[in-house]
């Protein structure tokens, strides 16, 4: 019995110091002493992401020329890639030749304009006032020869009574007053047709041209402002071959292509309009995001001290701070770890462990 008793303590002492041996790593004893969370987890970093800024009617025919090496660190302004560009500059010189094509035709469409303007004002100031005073002169000298002719036809029938003009005489005065109510009446004719009719088409005509010509040059205008448009777009379109970084930080290739599914970018291939070509990180300010269970993360606060150690870098020690931890924990919460002294050799993707100092204060929360 007393054997038996002694392999029972001898038992119940190997639990409790594995129990205490589990323990250590993950809470704090009864003594209050500070103890560590162990936890696997990979770095992370802030990326920003250089897409191709063409529009889809350049980018669809444009190849990159030239690609920084991956893992470079870079300082903002500084040219990351350059897109083949000589397709864009054949199709600005060839744009350049119809915005000066354009210039032409509205100088043409001004003058045309004027022309038609001065043509209005020449025949409303200037012919049809001749015209019309030509025509009420022609009015009033057929009214005189009028007025002649039946004084003359008077006279010789005064002196025809008297036997003293020949009948062939009175005739010929006779005629000659029809003749002068004839020219009366058409040179009446003619002024009348020129003030109600002439004067009304001729001023319709000039009117419809100036008219036209202003429509023409509005056209001209319209189609010259597209033309600068587009010479505009492809002067843009040729900035943006040269694909800066807006930030400092070190190049990471994105691990596909467009044509080639897997692999990096390349010189040589196609882009698309708003394709994610690069991503920059900054090593200086990376995190390491960590993996906890439910009862784990309940123990952890802001702030708390943590040591990184990463597998791929197993000589260099990471220290850092938890910036941030959920505030509903749940079966597997992740927690964000700030590094505090960061190094150049960091990589975003590095696995590792970081073990989490858990105060004794630091109890779990119900």
């Amino acid at each position: 019995m007393f054997r038996a008793f002694q392999v029972t303590v001898a038992e119940l002492w190997y639990v409790l110091v594995l129990s205490s041996l589990l323990c250590l790593g993950n809470v704090c004893d009864a003594s209050g002493a500070a103890k560590e969370i162990t936890a696997q987890g990979t770095l992370d970093a802030q990326w920003v992401e250089v897409r191709c800024e063409l529009p889809p009617q350049y980018a669809s025919a444009t190849t990159i020329a030239e690609v920084v090496t991956e893992g470079k660190i870079v300082d903002a302004g500084d040219v990351l890639i350059r897109l083949d560009s000589s397709h864009l500059k054949n199709e600005r010189l060839e744009q350049q030749l119809k915005v000066m094509a354009g210039e032409v035709e509205l100088v043409k469409t001004r003058n045309a304009l004027k022309v038609s303007q001065i043509a209005r004002a020449e025949f409303l100031e200037g012919t049809y006032i001749e015209r019309k005073a030509s025509a009420e002169a022609a009015v009033v000298l057929a009214k005189v020869a009028l007025e002649v002719a039946q004084k003359s036809l008077e006279l010789a029938e005064k002196r025809s009574s008297e036997n003293k003009t020949p009948a062939d005489e009175l005739a010929g005065r006779r005629n000659a007053v029809m003749k002068a109510k004839q020219e009366l009446v058409l040179a009446e004719i003619r002024l009348r047709v020129l003030e109600n009719y002439t004067k009304q088409k001729m001023e319709a005509m000039l009117d419809g041209a100036v008219t036209l010509s202003e429509v023409d040059l509005d056209l001209a205008k319209a189609r010259h402002q597209f033309q600068m448009q587009r010479l505009e777009n492809l002067k843009d379109a040729i900035e943006k071959c040269a694909i800066r970084a807006s930030s400092k930080g070190r190049v990471y290739y994105c691990r596909e292509a467009p044509s080639q599914p897997g692999r990096v970018i390349r010189p040589g291939h196609k882009v698309r309009a708003g394709q994610v070509l690069l991503r920059l990180y900054n090593s200086r300010t990376m995190q390491f995001r960590a993996m906890l269970s439910k009862d784990e993360a309940k123990q952890i606060r802001e702030g708390m001290s943590a040591t990184i150690r990463l597998d791929a870098l197993p000589d260099l020690s990471l220290k850092g701070r938890v910036k941030n931890v959920p505030a509903n924990p749940r079966k597997k919460m992740m927690v964000r770890i700030e590094i505090t002294n960061p190094s150049d050799r960091l990589r975003p993707g590095l696995t590792g462990q970081a073990s989490i100092t858990v105060a004794a204060s630091s109890k779990a929360t119900p």
